[in-house]
């Protein structure tokens, strides 16, 4: 599994073409990397059929963790996903800003 940084993430920020966050909508809307899209790990049965097996996702979630299922998953059907290791945690801790809509 392909795995960057947030510091890796940040810089590359203005040219990634598809960011998905897999957290919760709760989770999701107390704070999140500004142009990622919201969707569920609980529900990827339901939007991976969407995904291009063209294109290269980057997939955030809290940690790590649920991003890198997604990834397996996403992996299964033939789709490139690309892990922010150690997630919105690690986004904030690194001090960059998240977005609360």
């Amino acid at each position: 599994m392909i795995e960057i940084t947030v510091q890796t993430l940040h810089e590359m920020l203005p040219n990634v073409e598809h960011l998905i966050d897999v957290r919760e909508p709760d989770e999701y809307a107390e704070g999140h990397v500004e142009q990622t899209m919201n969707l569920p790990l609980s529900t990827i049965d339901q939007w991976i059929s969407n995904l291009s097996n063209t294109s290269t996702y980057t997939v955030i979630c809290r940690s790590g963790r649920r991003s890198s299922l997604a990834i397996e998953q996403m992996k299964q059907h033939g789709i490139t996903g690309v892990n922010v290791n150690g997630g919105t945690l690690a986004w904030q801790a690194a001090g960059y800003p998240v977005t609360k809509k």
